[in-house]
């Protein structure tokens, strides 16, 4: 028997109960899949946010310093002739690159700057570690006008600062740059008897937006 539908009455109202548990299980089916899909954005953003995108600082370290050459003469006549093998690390633990800008690394001895070295600019690729060869010859002469070159050479050990100051930045997706300023001491003691060295670094980490 066909249902008579009158002006007055809705058109939802006239649809068969069958239709309307259909229209209503596709509801809740819609409902469903949208709370769904808005979960999944949501893990998405955070997961690129806090994990995938997240700015993590570049460790610089002084791993390889070398004593590549070391020559001294006794009194009356005092001299000193160090030359330094630097073997600087740049550690990127961030998922884009890294470019940093050319630097120096400034040798001083008891506070007296003794050397001074180029570190050319570079890229480090994401997820990984460049290797930057550098040398350096100390100023012996600043050396021997310092008061604490006796009670060194006494000792039988000389110790080194090395400085560093590498500024960079990274770029995610092209869009987002974080500028991140790493700043290294190592300092690197000499054995005058044995003519090897051994070196020990710190380093802090300035991030800008």
């Amino acid at each position: 028997m066909q249902q008579t539908v009158t002006p007055e009455t809705p058109l939802h109202e006239s649809w068969p109960p069958r239709y309307k548990q259909k229209n209503k299980k596709c509801l809740k089916t819609c409902c469903f899949i949208t709370i769904i899909l808005i979960l999944l954005i949501i893990f998405l953003v955070l997961f690129f946010r806090f994990y995938l995108f997240k700015i993590r600082a570049p460790k610089i370290s002084a791993s390889g310093i070398t004593l590549e050459n070391f020559a001294f003469t006794p009194p009356p006549i005092v001299s000193i002739n160090i030359t330094l093998g630097i073997l600087i690390n740049v550690k990127n633990p961030n998922y884009a690159d890294f470019n940093y800008k050319s630097s120096d690394s400034t040798i001083f001895y008891h506070g007296t700057q003794v050397g001074l070295t180029e570190m050319p600019a570079g890229l480090v690729k994401a997820r990984s570690t460049a290797l930057v060869n550098t040398t350096v010859h100390v100023d012996g002469a600043s050396m021997i006008t310092s008061p604490d070159l006796v009670p060194d050479l006494g000792s039988g050990f000389l110790s080194l600062d090395v400085y560093t100051s590498l500024t960079g930045k990274v770029v995610i997706i092209k869009i987002f740059k974080i500028r991140a300023t790493v700043d290294s001491v190592c300092t690197v003691t000499i054995s005058l008897v044995g003519q090897t060295s051994t070196t020990v670094c710190t380093s802090k980490v300035h991030l800008k937006m």
